[in-house]
């Protein structure tokens, strides 16, 4: 904390120079000297001793972006904004500016090899990893909005304070794997990340007063998800689906919109991808009533009455709500639930398999582009991502 005050003193002082002429700034090691004009480099010269010619105060700043081991999640944040910032400024050399992009190379490549590390923890479990691909999508929706505003940041008291240790509100079942630490890993890399590709983007300075426009690498990130996967064949809720040639179950369920208590006859259609339940008109035509991706899905069959499966499916986002289920939490809810009942055990057992099948599958071909993504990220590479997967041609052996 202590530092983190010296490094916000350094950031006024940097980008906010109205006291200290740029002279006593240089002489007081804060600011890095400008070189002189029609100077010409020594010959012999190397590239690492430039950087000797970096103010004490900038290299440690430097320094301490790549210990990000030892900050605070929201602590950390609070310094990827001044340090970038600061390599921004105007007034920075080149030199300042390429060994801001080497620290943070380094720190990203760093993050990764942690991310790795916990990705071959998690795999080593039950599941597989599978409780991974949550905190991944969760953590990239939250680091792509625009960076923390400094002032906000520094007049709550509350910033400065040390955690409790506790999770974001998950399942305790998901706790025993390390859910903290792995939340951790996963933003330090999406930060570090963020912080290389911000440096790369053309130099612009932060804005000095609000209401100015704010350069790129200060705003909302639109960047795609790395775990994107192709859509295309997602059935559309209202519309018709041919049943010949589809695997259904027949199954019934407790509508809650109707006045009193009526049971609606559906048919489970077995889709690789998608959980889809269709109202039946005929022998081969539905209309899709439910349409949800497997990957979000979870199943389990009631203890009670093991004809009945209890299914909760997860939102990336709140205003997104799937076809018939119901919110668990509303008015504004994540998690929605839907209670199916079969005619037999056979029936109930067969929907069950095929939807943590699916499943498992679906967030095993995820996981692999997980590594893909952070192996990039370790060999120094913060370009876009590969092209999206398509969740039907996922094979089911790759659950397992």
């Amino acid at each position: 904390r202590t530092f983190l005050m010296a490094a916000a003193v350094l950031h006024g002082c940097i980008m906010k120079r109205t006291v200290f002429s740029d002279d006593f700034l240089v002489k007081a090691q804060l600011l890095p000297s400008q070189p002189r004009k029609n100077s010409q480099p020594k010959s012999g010269s190397k590239a690492s001793e430039t950087t000797q010619s970096l103010p004490e105060a900038l290299a440690l700043l430097y320094q301490a972006i790549t210990d990000r081991t030892c900050w605070q999640l929201q602590q950390y944040m609070a310094l990827v904004r001044m340090f970038l910032e600061v390599a921004h400024a105007s007034h920075m050399t080149a030199v300042v500016h390429a060994v801001a992009l080497k620290a943070s190379m380094a720190s990203m490549r760093a993050a990764a090899a942690h991310v790795q590390e916990v990705l071959r923890e998690a795999q080593a479990g039950d599941d597989g990893g599978a409780w991974l691909v949550d905190i991944f999508c969760e953590e990239w929706e939250q680091h792509k909005a625009g960076l923390l505003h400094l002032p906000e940041f520094f007049t709550d008291p509350r910033r400065l304070i040390p955690p409790e240790g506790r999770g974001s509100g998950r399942r305790s079942s998901l706790q025993r794997y390390g859910l903290v630490a792995a939340q951790h890993a996963v933003r330090s890399l999406f930060l570090c990340r963020r912080l290389v590709r911000g440096l790369q983007c053309p130099r612009q300075e932060a804005p000095s007063e609000p209401g100015q426009p704010s350069p790129q690498w200060l705003r909302f990130s639109d960047e795609p998800s790395p775990l994107q996967l192709d859509e295309a064949s997602r059935p559309i809720e209202g519309s018709q689906m041919d049943l010949n040639g589809r695997s259904s179950i027949g199954c019934s369920f407790t509508s809650a919109k109707a006045s009193s208590a009526q049971r609606m006859q559906r048919h489970l259609v077995l889709d690789p991808a998608w959980l889809v339940l269709a109202d039946t008109e005929n022998a081969n035509e539905a209309v899709v009533t439910t349409v949800w991706p497997i990957w979000q899905v979870q199943s389990l069959i009631d203890r009670s009455d093991p004809r009945t499966l209890q299914i909760g499916m997860n939102a990336p986002k709140p205003g997104m709500k799937p076809g018939e289920a119901v919110a668990y939490n509303p008015p504004i809810s994540t998690y929605f639930t839907l209670t199916l009942n079969f005619t037999d055990l056979k029936a109930c057992n067969e929907a069950a398999v095929h939807l943590q099948t699916r499943r498992l599958a679906i967030r095993s071909q995820m996981l692999q582009q997980v590594a893909t993504f952070v192996e990039r990220c370790k060999g120094g590479t913060s370009a876009d991502h590969e092209a999206p997967v398509a969740l039907e041609s996922v094979s089911v052996s790759t659950g397992f």
